[in-house]
Formats: C-alpha cells, sequence, structure tokens
C-alpha cells in the first residue's frame, strides 16, 4: 500500500517536473521573441534617427553655402 502511495507520488512529481520544464521553456522562447522584437525597434529607431540627423546636416550645409550660389564670384 506504501508503494503504491509512493509510485503515484513519484509519477505525479515528474508530471510536474516535466509540465514546469514545458513553462519555463515557453517563458525562455517569449523571453527571446520579446528579445528580438525590442531589437528589431530599437534599429528601426536608429535608423530614422540617422536619417533625420543627415538630413539636419544637409540643410544646415545648405544654408551656410548657398550664399555663394546666389552672389556672383569676384575675380
Amino acid at each position: 500500500m506504501a508503494d503504491n502511495t509512493i509510485r503515484q507520488l513519484c509519477v505525479e512529481f515528474r508530471k510536474k517536473r516535466v509540465l514546469s520544464a514545458k513553462a519555463a521553456e515557453t517563458v525562455a522562447e517569449n523571453a527571446n521573441i520579446h528579445e528580438k522584437l525590442q531589437k528589431s525597434k530599437l534599429e528601426k529607431y536608429l535608423d530614422v534617427k540617422s536619417k533625420i540627423a543627415r538630413e539636419d546636416i544637409h540643410s544646415w550645409k545648405w544654408k551656410k553655402y548657398s550664399h555663394c550660389l546666389s552672389t556672383p564670384n569676384k575675380r
């Protein structure tokens, strides 16, 4: 009788251990998916930020040197 109870407890313990291992794997997978998504968002943000910075630099140079285009060359 006691052996049967111990066996049942061992079986239940194994089931719970397997379930907790599966749950841990699921959590790890979800964390990896979330990390990839966050990296993707960061890369997009940095890409847009660098494009804006390049446009700002270009417009600044254009403003700085645009007077050269409107005045005739003096020699």
